[in-house]
């Protein structure tokens, strides 16, 4: 049974660290290499979903011509 209730550590806040120039440029070579990749990745995207479309529409022929054909050929 506890008679006192618990201490909490009460720790004083720490000091900002001082930015490291070699990280920062680092850090911006990575930030400007993503940037670079996501437009890469949005031209890429737009132009997969032109392409699936118009996939999509080639099958969609190729399957009414065959049924057309199954039609015509069946007694």
């Amino acid at each position: 049974m506890m008679s006192t209730p618990r201490r909490q550590l009460i720790r004083s806040p720490r000091a900002p660290a001082h930015p490291d120039p070699q990280k920062q440029r680092q850090a911006q070579k990575v930030r400007e290499h993503l940037e670079r990749e996501r437009a890469t990745q949005a031209r890429l995207m737009s132009r997969l979903k032109r392409v699936f479309h118009s996939l999509e529409k080639v099958q969609a022929r190729i399957a009414r011509m065959e049924r057309t054909l199954t039609k015509l050929e069946t007694p």
